[in-house]
């Protein structure tokens, strides 16, 4: 059994797992196929996360339960697609969660009320404008702070410049 540090009770290494945060941007999905594959080099389970930052509803209070359920479709198709090519691309299937709320509050939340995650991986920037984005661009700009003095564990942002196959190729490189 391999010891937590954030605690005393041991967490068995078969529990690890790598946490990462999806919003459909291709820096998202760029981040969630190098956590695939760090996952699979550690033998680690990747979750994906994708957080619903919802608009408030106030002027349209008739239609708030059909615009949240809209809203809802989407992110679940989008994390679905997301989980998909994950398995195709690495044969691990993720399981994910699809939370209401601030994207740095949940993502925070999720980290430290599961002690088996061991490292969160978002993509440095988010789709700008998208209002479900889990890692926003106001977010992006807080990472190397706020973000990472909230997290239990290592944060790894992956650059926006970067596509999967150079980060890919160094991961695959130390499992050689």
């Amino acid at each position: 059994m391999a010891q937590d540090d954030n605690t005393s009770s041991p967490v068995p290494a078969r529990d690890r797992k790598i946490l990462a945060c999806v919003d459909g941007s291709e820096n998202s999905k760029v981040a969630a196929a190098f956590a695939a594959r760090l996952a699979r080099l550690t033998g680690a389970h990747l979750s994906l996360l994708h957080v619903l930052h919802l608009p408030t509803f106030s002027h349209w209070a008739n239609v708030k339960a059909q615009m949240k359920r809209e809203i809802r479709e989407e992110a679940e198709g989008m994390v679905a697609e997301v989980a998909k090519g994950v398995e195709e691309s690495c044969g691990i299937m993720p399981e994910f969660f699809i939370l209401e709320g601030l994207p740095r509050e949940k993502i925070v939340e999720t980290a430290r009320e599961d002690r088996a995650i061991r490292m969160v991986v978002v993509g440095a920037s988010g789709e700008q404008g998208h209002r479900r984005a889990a890692v926003t661009g106001s977010l992006a700009r807080h990472l190397g702070d706020r973000l990472t003095s909230d997290l239990p564990c290592p944060l790894l942002i992956v650059p926006p410049e970067m596509d999967s196959d150079e980060l890919c190729e160094g991961i695959e490189a130390i499992a050689r």
